[in-house]
């Protein structure tokens, strides 16, 4: 009898250790990204600041974001294909006109996210001699545990 009371507790362990390594579920759901500013198809003159403000929230845990603002004069798109694009009329400009483009980081602005919710207000200044036309504004935000998500949004930039 003490013998079958031993087996049976035997064939429990590995029901228990199954059990217990399930309940460690790892991070596969990326953060949500919230742009309360600025608008989409939002405008900006050249020389002005452009105030980014983002919340980042993420189920475990957030770790970096990145913002960048780049031109679209040719009319690509960020957007994933399961969403409508919607575009901008395309600006011609001649072939040296460059436009503007800038990239910050969290690491770059010696600004990590932690937690699970983080609220920033980021001024980009746009130069005077700004390319005007369409841009992108795209901003990235990554958890700890590798996990990405991203927005993009239409700008464009004006000359004063």
């Amino acid at each position: 009898m003490k013998t079958n009371r031993f087996f049976s507790h035997i064939a429990l362990y590995p029901l228990l250790l199954s059990g217990l390594v399930s309940c460690e579920h790892a991070d596969t759901a990326a953060p949500t990204i919230v742009l309360s500013s600025p608008v989409n198809d939002a405008v900006v003159e050249a020389g002005e600041v452009l105030c980014i403000q983002v919340t980042f929230t993420d189920d475990v845990a957030l770790s970096a974001y990145k913002i960048n603002i780049h031109p679209n004069f040719n009319g690509h798109s960020h957007a994933p294909a399961r969403q409508p694009e919607r575009r901008l009329p395309a600006v011609v400009l001649t072939p040296q006109a460059t436009g503007f483009e800038i990239t910050l980081t969290s690491a770059s602005q010696n600004d990590p996210l932690t937690g699970r919710e983080c609220f920033r207000d980021i001024d980009i200044d746009i130069p005077e001699d700004a390319t005007p036309g369409n841009y992108h504004l795209l901003v990235y935000c990554t958890d700890a545990a590798g996990n990405e998500a991203y927005i993009a949004q239409d700008l464009k930039i004006l000359t004063r």
